[in-house]
């Protein structure tokens, strides 16, 4: 693929997937054209002298940009555009595009440009996201459900679930799971192998199982007992783990 170049002022719609955000890339470099913004939805009021692409998701296409991405860019650069994407921040598909536009100019030279106008933005996105990730893989906590199923709320800023769910695919492989996105009604059960994303809503309290609410209790009398009064450090404990993480933790911090 070569670079793309241009000036108009563009904005694509998109239907707001990965594969959508792709296809705008393929479109993008095959047009010599830069956007100048990409939104899911026309805005109410359009702006003056821009003119607005509605991008269908085509597959292929977008299996193209990927495949390139993976062959053509450094190691990591595939991951770092997904992880920008599963940033759902408002700026994130047109850092993406600007990437992948420097991408395709300087190849397997990207990395060198780290600082660069079109790179660092992405690369500061896909950074936050991997630390979310990395954080929560260890703050996941599941409850023994009715039926057998383990259930685990979360409430991450960036949309993790996509990260997570092969994580606890191969280290709970045996059991029956959800891991439940609170913030944005989405959830990954497992079952059989396989897991997949859903719509996912809970309108009543769920109901643990006995045997899960002793052990939750017996964690919890566990954590105190063995916390030594004199070496807490409240302000240390928030730098290492905010507050915003310690509403779904089996065990109580105080």
């Amino acid at each position: 693929m070569s670079p793309a170049s241009g000036s108009g002022q563009v904005t694509y719609i998109y239907d707001g997937s990965f594969h959508g955000l792709m296809t705008i890339a393929y479109e993008a470099e095959k047009g010599n054209i830069i956007p100048h913004c990409i939104l899911v939805m026309e805005p109410d009021t359009p702006l003056l002298f821009h003119d607005y692409i509605h991008v269908a998701t085509d597959l292929n296409k977008a299996e193209e940009v990927i495949g390139a991405i993976k062959t053509k860019l450094p190691p990591l650069a595939y991951k770092r555009v997904l992880f920008c994407y599963l940033s759902e921040v408002p700026n994130a598909p047109q850092c993406i595009i600007d990437y992948l536009n420097l991408g395709w100019r300087y190849g397997k030279l990207l990395d060198h440009y780290s600082a660069h106008d079109n790179a660092m933005p992405l690369r500061r996105l896909a950074e936050k996201v991997a630390r979310e990730w990395h954080r929560m893989t260890g703050l996941v906590r599941f409850r023994l459900a009715p039926g057998g199923i383990y259930y685990a709320p979360i409430e991450p800023d960036y949309n993790v679930l996509p990260l997570l769910s092969p994580h606890f695919a191969e280290r709970m492989a045996q059991e029956h799971w959800i891991i439940h996105d609170i913030g944005r009604n989405i959830a990954s059960r497992y079952s059989g192998g396989e897991w997949d994303i859903i719509d996912f809503e809970i309108v009543d309290t769920i109901e643990y199982d006995d045997a899960e609410l002793a052990c939750q209790n017996l964690w919890n009398n566990y954590f105190t007992n063995i916390a030594i009064g004199y070496r807490k450090n409240k302000r240390l404990q928030k730098q290492f783990l905010p507050r915003r993480y310690w509403k779904h933790l089996v065990e109580r911090i105080a």
